[in-house]
């Protein structure tokens, strides 16, 4: 099955690069974003080509050590162009299948282990054994297969390069090869900065005792304390040898200002899913730096109170970190959601305790289905105007939101069930919140 897969998923895609629908998706703002569009790639490499220094202009926001990259491949055949991005989507498939297997592994190994300490009525919301057979499968057959991911890797956006990192960089967590995920998790920190928050649930799991699971007493040892720290530096000592190594390159510091200063200070207001674009284009000047910073931390935020309740899971955190970089980063696309989509079936045990997965998934596919049309009736009709759009946007992000605080939910939930049994007095006389303290 899953080799009917890749070779329909590598098709498929090879099918499209030579379809008319390439030149439509180049320019879609769904999929490319100023950050990871392919013709702003293009414009950097011809840049270079015509002795002009990359980040002179305003066009350009790539990384040098990714307009490296494909500067080297500037004069090769489009067809072996197009084999390199699949073949990242091919490996990112391949990162997602070991995560998953190694994640249910994991939780399946630790359940065992606490089995004792478990209610005899929770033995029915166990993950069953039979799910590492099954669910890595499905996720990398989900990731193949999904429009998103397709679409992502035909506009070849390069966001496909940052997401093979955050997963190999996850992958070699579990593994706890902690040296190499702190490279990989400083290569994708390093094209978008916002990864860069992974390296706290990271970096908890590198130190953390394989035993540990659902206990909320759960304090660091001293010598974990010490790991964890020394993991953090080692991230950090990374992000500066690649921060060297572009600047060894260029000979200037100018790609930190057209990469992460645009980043974080947002300037281009070009229309995208996220939520920065309209609510500063309606903004006056006097606010927008207060406001800026108010969108900024509310990207990082989250990261603290979440890291405080899921220290004890932080691969779980990790999952959830993911998500909420997808909904709040300041030029988010399509592609941001590929491989998160694609792991949920990961926490499949967690689906009968959600409360609106119904309207998450109703709201993912309106915002889907209605952002081109609003495009459209905005952009080329004239007979809609930016409100529409925007209603589109806030609609995605909100539903990310929501799939964030329902899995949540769900895991808290069912952590108390694994416990106390899932047997509840649903009376009025004792409140639902008293009997999961």
């Amino acid at each position: 099955m899953i080799v009917i897969s890749i070779l329909l998923a590598i098709a498929s895609r090879l099918l499209l690069f030579q379809s008319d629908i390439l030149s439509k998706l180049m320019i879609n703002i769904a999929i490319n974003t100023p950050i990871t569009s392919w013709n702003r790639v293009v414009e950097g490499i011809t840049y270079i080509q015509n002795g002009i220094p990359a980040y002179s202009g305003d066009n350009f926001h790539q990384t040098p050590l990714v307009l490296s990259f494909f500067y080297l491949l500037r004069n090769s055949h489009e067809q072996l162009l197009n084999l390199v991005f699949i073949v990242f989507d091919l490996g990112i498939s391949y990162n997602l299948y070991h995560i998953s297997k190694h994640t249910l592994s994991a939780i399946i190994s630790k359940e065992e282990k606490i089995k004792s300490k478990i209610s005899k009525s929770s033995n029915t919301i166990l993950v069953n054994q039979s799910s590492i057979m099954v669910t890595p499968t499905l996720v990398s057959i989900l990731y193949l297969l999904h429009p998103f991911s397709i679409l992502t890797c035909i506009a070849k956006s390069v966001i496909i390069i940052n997401n093979y990192a955050v997963t190999l960089a996850i992958l070699l967590t579990l593994k706890r090869k902690g040296v190499a995920a702190m490279l990989a998790l400083a290569a994708a920190s390093y094209q978008s900065l916002y990864p860069f928050m992974l390296v706290i649930p990271l970096s908890l799991h590198l130190c953390s005792e394989a035993n540990i699971l659902l206990q909320d007493n759960y304090s660091m040892k001293r010598s974990q304390i010490i790991k964890f720290i020394n993991y953090v530096i080692c991230f950090c000592l990374w992000f500066v040898i690649l921060l060297g190594t572009s600047y060894i390159l260029l000979g200037s510091w100018d790609f930190m200002r057209a990469t992460y200063g645009f980043i974080l200070s947002a300037p281009d207001m070009e229309p995208n899913l996220g939520l920065f674009w309209y609510f500063f284009t309606e903004m006056f000047d006097h606010f927008k730096l207060f406001f800026l910073f108010v969108f900024q931390i509310n990207a990082f935020f989250y990261l603290v109170p979440l890291t405080f309740r899921l220290r004890y899971d932080p691969i779980f955190l990790t999952y959830l970190t993911c998500l909420l970089i997808a909904a709040f980063k300041s030029y988010p696309s399509l592609g941001d959601l590929t491989f998160t989509l694609a792991l949920l079936p990961v926490w499949s045990h967690l689906l009968k305790y959600c409360r609106n997965s119904f309207v998450i998934v109703i709201m993912i596919l309106s915002s889907t289905v209605l952002a081109p049309i609003l495009w459209y009736l905005w952009i080329y009709a004239g007979s809609a105007n930016a409100n529409f759009f925007y209603a589109v946007t806030l609609m995605h992000s909100t539903a990310q939101v929501f799939l964030v605080a329902d899995l949540l939910y769900s895991y808290i939930i069912r952590e108390h069930d694994l416990y106390h049994g899932t047997e509840r007095d649903y009376s009025l006389t004792k409140p639902l919140l008293s009997q999961i303290d």
